[in-house]
């Protein structure tokens, strides 16, 4: 969360921001919205390294990050990770 909320500060020139986390039996997912700029996905260069943190750090915990946007329409960052009990 608090790496997408820097580069939402950083590039998206967003106006709203909504960050949701639910909690389930089995997982706990997180989405932080935008509302910002966006980008192409397909473009985010190798050196990108927040993307990179973010996603190593969600798989390190068996967890899945996808992300998902377009320029112009915002930003969608969700995570999925187990619970562990």
């Amino acid at each position: 969360v608090q790496e997408s909320l820097t580069n939402i500060g950083k590039y998206a020139n967003a106006s709203k921001v909504l960050v949701a986390v639910h909690n389930y039996p089995t997982h706990v997912t997180v989405q932080i919205r935008d509302d910002g700029e966006g980008f192409d996905t397909s473009k985010v260069h190798s050196s990108a390294h927040g993307l990179m943190g973010m996603r190593h750090r969600v798989e390190a915990a068996g967890g899945r990050l996808t992300v998902t946007s377009e320029p112009k329409e915002g930003t969608l960052v969700s995570a999925v990770l187990p619970v562990v009990h």
